[in-house]
C-alpha cells in the first residue's frame, strides 16, 4: 500500500502512543502524525490504562490501534498489553522494542499481541506494520457491516412477520365470527369428493332428523328422496366438479320418512394447486314455504273445480 493511499485510510484512526523515553516519544511520534491525525500520549503502563478506559468511556469506543514501550516503569507494555486485552480481546496493540528474549515475545504473542516494531523504530516498517492493521481494521469493518445489515434484515423480517402474524389472527377472528354466525343462521354441510359427509352442523341435525355421529362418514345418498330423476344429480355432479358453484332446491328425505325442502349453494373448495378437496352446501329450510305453496296451489285447484262444477249445473 502507497503512502498516500495509506494515510488516506489511517487519518481517522484514533491511536494510543505509551512511550516512556522522552526522547523516543518524540521521535516516533513525529513518525505516528505522518498517518495518525489524533494520537493520545502516554508516559507509562499505569496513565495508558487510564487513558484507554477514559476514551472508552467518553466515547463508547476503542482506540483503532494502541502502540506500547515494551521497558516502562510503574508497569511495562507486556502487563498493559494483557490488561488492555482482557478488556478488549479485538484490540490492535503494536509492541515497540529492542530487546530480543525470545521469551518475552512468546509472552506477548500469548497474550494476544500479533505486531511488533524493533526500535529503533523505522519508518518503513512502521508503514508495513500500520498497513496490515489497517487491512485488519477495514475487514473487521466490514464483518460488522455485514452482520449489522444481517440484523437489519432479520429485525426487518420479524416486524413484517409479527405484522402478517397480527393480520393472519385477526383474519382467523374474523373466520370464526363468521362461521360462528354461519353455523346459527344456516344449515351447513361439508363433503368429499365423493360425496362422504364430513361435517354438519346443528341446524342440519336438526333439520334431517340424524345425529352427527350417524351421518359422518356416510353418503350424501342417505338423505336422497325418489322425487328427483338421475339427470338432476348428474347435471348437479357434472358442475360442481367443474369447480363451478351450483344452486337448487333440494327434496330430502327425513329419518321419519317424511320429505323436507332446503334450498341449496355448493361450493368447492380448491387446494393450492386448483383441485377439489371438498363441498360446502350451504342450505335454508324452505319446507313451510313450499308446504304453504303446496297447499295454496291445491286449494286454488279445488276452487277452480268448484266454480267449473257449477257452471256446468247451471248450464
Amino acid at each position: 500500500m502507497s503512502i498516500d493511499a495509506l494515510v488516506k485510510s489511517t487519518k481517522k484512526l484514533k491511536i494510543l502512543f505509551v512511550e516512556d523515553s522522552l526522547s523516543a516519544r518524540k521521535i516516533t511520534q513525529r513518525m505516528l502524525s505522518q498517518f495518525f491525525e489524533h494520537i493520545d500520549i502516554a508516559e507509562d503502563g499505569v496513565i495508558a490504562l487510564k487513558k484507554y478506559h477514559d476514551f472508552y468511556n467518553a466515547n463508547e469506543a476503542f482506540y483503532d490501534i494502541v502502540f506500547t514501550d515494551l521497558e516502562m516503569p510503574n508497569m511495562d507494555g507486556r502487563e498493559l498489553s494483557k490488561l488492555i486485552i482482557d478488556f478488549n480481546a479485538m484490540q490492535e496493540i503494536v509492541v515497540l522494542s529492542g530487546v530480543k528474549d525470545f521469551k518475552i515475545v512468546v509472552d506477548l504473542i500469548n497474550v494476544g499481541v500479533k505486531k511488533f516494531i524493533s526500535k529503533p523504530v523505522d519508518v518503513e516498517e512502521l508503514q508495513n506494520i500500520t498497513g496490515e492493521i489497517v487491512a485488519n481494521i477495514r475487514k473487521k469493518q466490514l464483518k460488522e457491516e455485514d452482520q449489522l445489515e444481517v440484523m437489519e434484515y432479520n429485525e426487518l423480517l420479524k416486524q413484517r412477520e409479527e405484522e402478517n402474524k397480527a393480520i393472519l389472527e385477526a383474519k382467523v377472528q374474523e373466520l370464526e365470527e363468521f362461521s360462528h354466525a354461519l353455523d346459527v343462521s344456516a344449515i351447513v354441510q361439508k363433503t368429499d369428493p365423493r360425496g362422504n359427509i364430513t361435517y354438519v352442523n346443528d341446524r342440519f341435525c336438526d333439520t334431517c332428523g340424524y345425529t352427527q355421529s350417524e351421518l359422518i362418514g356416510q353418503n350424501n345418498r342417505i338423505l336422497k328422496s325418489d322425487k328427483r330423476s338421475s339427470s338432476f344429480y348428474k347435471k348437479l355432479w357434472n358442475t360442481i366438479n367443474s369447480k363451478k358453484m351450483y344452486q337448487t332446491l333440494f327434496e330430502n328425505k327425513h329419518k321419519n320418512g317424511s320429505t323436507y325442502y332446503i334450498k341449496t349453494t355448493i361450493n368447492p373448495i380448491l387446494d393450492v394447486h386448483g383441485e377439489v378437496i371438498e363441498f360446502i352446501a350451504v342450505s335454508h329450510d324452505m319446507t313451510e314455504l313450499v308446504l304453504s305453496n303446496e297447499a295454496a296451489r291445491v286449494a286454488q285447484k279445488s276452487k277452480e273445480d268448484f266454480f267449473i262444477n257449477i257452471s256446468h249445473e247451471m248450464k
